[in-house]
């Protein structure tokens, strides 16, 4: 339920835009602020990291990188006895 409108509420002029939006507007800007804080002060802020040694091995749990596909190249050749061909099963 809701009450019925008051007349003299309808004349009376809006103020302006309310606190939330005002509220949200500061909120927007200060994240601006601190995201060009971070790319302008970061590097200073939070340097690199040294590179790791070439020399040491992979952490144990990272696999090792894939093995390349054996290519059509390297396949052994035929062989020129026909029993061998029959032996090989289909191609």
């Amino acid at each position: 339920m809701t009450r019925p409108p008051d007349p003299q509420d309808d004349d009376r002029p809006r103020t302006g835009l309310g606190v939330v939006f005002w509220a949200s507007i500061l909120f927007c800007f200060a994240c601006v602020l601190a995201g060009a804080a971070v790319a302008w002060l970061g590097p200073t802020w939070f340097p690199p990291r040294p590179a790791p040694a070439a020399s040491s091995p992979s952490p144990p749990g990272l696999a090792s990188p894939p093995r390349p596909a054996k290519s059509p190249a390297s396949r052994p050749a035929e062989s020129s006895n026909p029993d061998a061909k029959a032996d090989r099963g289909p191609p």
